[in-house]
């Protein structure tokens, strides 16, 4: 993904009591996550959402730029001050690792899919209410699976993203959560909520 996330995921479970009065009760997930990036997309063929350990990890909410994954970008040559700016062709190419010089630009670079991982623990004393997982922001594929087993998956730009888990969980015991996240683009051309033009290809 450009900077595979801008998963600015602040990812939270939400339980809902059903009764004369609405309640929520939220797990904050944010913290330390396993990670691992998948430049070659293998994860799935690899079935890593079985996986139990990643080879790295990440702290979210934030990015593969806060975390420094992902390719580091260099400079432009000396003379992209006074050459005009034309954006690059194959920015989506991981080789091409240069920053703008004329538009925001990222530490890292990173397009591609990226998977994320966290164990949580459902208090025993929230059986039988319903359980979603809420992701804030992530581009632009999203995929979930609990304990291995596939709970959806998700495509957008902008809009949070919603997975009810109340199937695939149980209360009072752990059980490990797995997203892919990919930011390649599934739109095609240069789209404004994608480019470097009006903001960095965050997910």
């Amino acid at each position: 993904m450009e900077t595979i996330i801008k998963l600015i995921l602040i990812a939270t479970i939400f339980w809902y009591g059903v009764g004369t009065v609405f309640s929520q009760k939220i797990i904050d997930l944010s913290g330390k996550w396993q990670f691992q990036l998948d430049p070659d997309k293998k994860g799935h063929k690899d079935k890593w959402f079985l996986k139990e350990n990643f080879s790295d990890n990440v702290q979210l909410p934030g990015t593969t730029d806060t975390n420094k994954k992902g390719y580091k970008t260099k400079a432009w040559p000396a003379d992209s001050i006074t050459r005009k700016f034309e954006f690059p062709k194959h920015f989506e190419d991981p080789k091409w690792v240069y920053e703008l010089n004329a538009a925001p630009s990222r530490k890292y670079k990173y397009i591609g899919a990226a998977w994320y991982q966290k164990e949580i623990e459902i208090p025993a004393n929230w059986d039988g209410k319903r359980f979603e997982l809420f992701l804030e922001r992530s581009l632009f594929k999203v995929e979930l699976w609990v304990e291995g087993k596939k709970v959806g998956e998700d495509v957008s730009l902008y809009a949070p993203r919603r997975f009810d888990i109340t199937d695939y969980v149980k209360a009072g015991s752990k059980q490990r959560i797995t997203l892919c996240i990919d930011n390649t683009n599934l739109i095609g051309g240069m789209a404004h909520g994608y480019t470097y033009h009006t903001q960095t290809n965050w997910n």
